[in-house]
């Protein structure tokens, strides 16, 4: 069963957030491949399996089912710059925990061998959520900053 989620514009903020950033010794041209790729699944904790539900070339407007171990989501991509920045936001989600919510990750070339990833999530729970909010937050705040750190981890393996 999918829940509805209020879809947002890349320009969507919120006071729920989670921020990470972390400098990687790679260039940001290798970084971006394990944003959107098939190495997708080595640096995402809890991530089951995702698939494509739209055709290639995938790009802003394609859409994903991702599917982790405690939920899955439907998304739609909003940014997709090469080296530069991958976005996407929920448009469902099979536990009705937050109302809308996007994911943004910002590569920021320091350099030609070293990039900046930023990676920032904005959502705003539903009101049902907000009982366990307390609880979910520090999981996901852990997820979050775990998956910064993947990335950082396998772009100079």
């Amino acid at each position: 069963m999918w829940f509805r989620m209020e879809p947002v514009a890349l320009d969507y903020t919120s006071r729920f957030s989670f921020d990470n950033e972390v400098t990687i010794d790679a260039p940001a041209s290798r970084v971006f491949p394990f944003l959107v790729g098939e190495r997708f699944t080595e640096w995402l904790p809890d991530l089951v399996s995702w698939e494509w539900t739209s055709p290639a070339p995938h790009g802003v407007g394609s859409t994903r089912v991702v599917r982790l171990k405690t939920l899955a989501v439907k998304e739609r991509i909003l940014a997709y710059d090469e080296g530069r920045r991958f976005s996407f936001t929920m448009e469902a989600i099979s536990v009705p925990l937050v109302r809308r919510m996007i994911e943004d990750m910002v590569l920021e070339p320091l350099g030609d061998a070293r990039c900046r990833f930023r990676y920032h999530v904005y959502y705003e729970p539903r009101t049902v959520m907000r009982l366990v909010h307390p609880i979910a937050r520090a999981m996901f705040t852990k997820t979050f900053r775990e998956a910064t750190r993947n990335v950082a981890r396998l772009a100079t393996g």
